[in-house]
């Protein structure tokens, strides 16, 4: 599985997630406390050393992800960035080397 697939599943997973927060707030709490779990339910998993956060919005509140610097980034790199589309493109955007993806085929 290539980095675009990896970062396309765990949005999938992701979205699934907020929208049951959305819905439920003792499952809100449960998931910022434990956000592998959850993930790994839907198939995403971490290795053990990675740690996960989840940061909850409020109305008085926007959190913004700073994400790793990609490997050998430079200026000339900088210049191609126009948008979030194209950042989220040439970074690491949501996904890690340590990610286990469990796919299963939907029936």
């Amino acid at each position: 599985m290539d980095q675009e697939e990896k970062r396309q599943k765990i949005f999938e997973a992701w979205a699934q997630l907020v929208v049951r927060a959305w819905l439920d707030d003792k499952f809100k709490d449960e998931l910022i406390k434990h956000p592998k779990r959850y993930l790994k339910e839907l198939g995403v998993e971490f290795a053990s050393k990675i740690r996960v956060a989840v940061v909850a919005e409020t109305p008085n509140k926007f959190a913004l992800h700073l994400p790793n610097k990609p490997d050998g980034f430079d200026s000339g790199d900088a210049a191609n960035i126009k948008s979030l589309d194209d950042m989220i493109t040439m970074s690491s955007f949501g996904v890690c080397d340590d990610m286990v993806f469990a796919i299963k085929d939907k029936e």
